[in-house]
C-alpha cells in the first residue's frame, strides 16, 4: 500500500510546516486534503493548527516579483533576489562613447507548480 497526502500514515510522518511541490494540473489529482494549505499568502484560519491566525509568506505568487524559488538555509523565513538586474555598459572608441542601459531577465526556463504546507 502506498501512502498519499490523505493517508494517516503520511500525515503522522510529515512534520507540520513541511512545504511540498504539488502539481494539480494533471488529470485525476485529487483536491488538497484537510490539514494542507496552498502557500499563497493567505492567513491560516483553522483552530486545529498551531499556526492558526498566522500568515505564511506566499510561495505561489501571481506576478514575477512575488513568485519564489525555495533556497536552503540554516534559518527559515527570509526572502531575497530579483527577477531582473539593471545593467549599464559604456563603450569608448574612435573618439566616441556609447552607453547601453536596461533591465535583463535573469530567470532560467522553469515549470510552474504550486507549493503546499501541512498545518495540522
Amino acid at each position: 500500500m502506498s501512502a498519499n497526502l490523505q493517508s494517516p500514515i503520511f500525515s503522522v510522518n510529515v512534520p507540520i510546516g513541511t512545504v511540498l511541490a504539488w502539481d494539480d494540473s494533471i488529470a485525476g489529482v485529487p483536491a488538497l486534503p484537510q490539514g494542507w494549505i496552498l502557500r499563497d499568502g493567505s492567513t491560516i484560519t483553522d483552530a486545529r493548527s498551531p499556526m492558526n491566525g498566522q500568515t505564511p509568506t506566499s510561495l505561489n505568487g501571481n506576478s514575477e516579483s512575488t513568485k519564489r524559488f525555495i533556497r536552503g538555509s540554516t534559518t527559515s523565513g527570509s526572502t531575497g533576489g530579483s527577477p531582473t538586474i539593471n545593467a549599464n555598459v559604456t563603450v569608448s572608441g574612435g573618439g566616441s562613447t556609447y552607453g547601453i542601459s536596461g533591465n535583463i531577465s535573469v530567470i532560467n526556463p522553469y515549470y510552474e507548480i504550486k507549493f503546499i504546507m501541512r498545518i495540522f
